[in-house]
Formats: structure tokens, C-alpha cells, sequence
């Protein structure tokens, strides 16, 4: 890839590698004006440095922006899986009970978002039996809304609608 000069405004990622950051940059700075540039720049560190759960965060992102649901499910599973092998915890969410997940815990408060993210594609999806599930669970884990699971809520169709 062709190195992209970003004078201007950079996402704060935290710290990170400098190489998986630059990555992360140039596909923020493209997802526009050049989607399988950023896609690739996403996946790149992705394959550089798989315990960076930014990087999945960024291409789940990068697929809900182009309305590409089912890859976006895939990254947001793919992110799961490596959030709960750094927590220690078992990838079957509707088991998760708040004493596991602690939000001050990064890869537990990923765990979190990428469960909120999981509601919102199903919602996209036209799934919003499963999307209310994960905010329920949400509402359970994340009683303060800390992750701002309420956005998703806030979306979801009215049980009285459905009369």
C-alpha cells in the first residue's frame, strides 16, 4: 500500500503499534473516497496485530457506514472471539452475567460494545427479535448504559406497533 500523508486530523486509537495505528489511520482517512482501500488497510492490521480489538471495532464500522450487514456480523464475531479469549470468558453471550464483565476492563468493555454493535447490523438486518435480545442483555450487564446501548433501544420497534 502506498503510504498516505495524514497532516490533519488523527484518530486517538490509544496506544497502539505505530504500524498497526498508521494502518488504522489511512482507513479512516479512505473509507470514502476509496472503501477497498480502507477495507484493506482494516484488515491488514488486523492480520498484523489480531489482539488489537480497535482494529475490528474499525472494520465493523467500515461495514455497517457501507451497509454491508453480514460482513459487518462476521467482524463483530470475529472481535468477540479474541475480546473473550483476552477476558477469559465463554463466547455465548446470553450467558454472560455482570460480575464477568467489569467495563473498566478493555477487552470486556469491547465485549459490551461489540454486543451493542451486534444489535444494531441485526436491527439493520430487519432482525429486531435478535437485536432486542442483545439489548436486553445489555440492560442486564450494563445497567448505568455506559456503552450507550439506549441508541439501539431507542430504535427498536414498539411492542404496541406490532397490534
Amino acid at each position: 500500500m502506498n503510504e498516505l500523508h495524514l497532516d490533519e486530523d488523527l484518530v486517538d486509537f490509544g496506544p497502539l503499534p505505530p504500524s498497526v495505528n498508521a494502518l488504522l489511520q489511512q482507513g479512516v482517512a479512505t473509507y470514502i473516497t476509496d472503501p477497498p482501500r480502507a477495507e484493506a488497510c482494516f484488515r491488514a492490521a488486523i492480520d498484523l496485530a489480531p489482539n488489537t480489538l480497535t482494529a475490528y471495532r474499525c472494520l465493523v464500522k467500515f461495514f455497517n457506514r457501507h451497509r454491508r450487514f453480514e460482513e459487518g456480523l462476521e467482524a463483530v464475531a470475529d472481535g468477540m472471539h479474541e475480546a473473550a479469549r483476552q477476558s477469559g470468558i465463554g463466547l455465548n453471550w446470553p450467558a454472560w452475567r455482570p460480575e464477568e464483565l467489569q467495563p473498566g476492563f478493555p477487552a470486556q468493555r469491547f465485549l459490551l460494545m461489540s454486543l451493542k454493535a451486534l444489535g444494531f447490523l441485526e436491527l439493520r438486518r430487519g432482525n429486531p427479535a435478535i437485536a432486542q435480545r442483545a439489548v436486553a442483555k445489555l440492560m442486564e450487564l450494563d445497567p448505568q448504559d455506559g456503552i450507550g446501548w439506549s441508541v439501539v433501544a431507542s430504535l427498536l420497534p414498539d411492542e404496541n406497533d406490532a397490534e
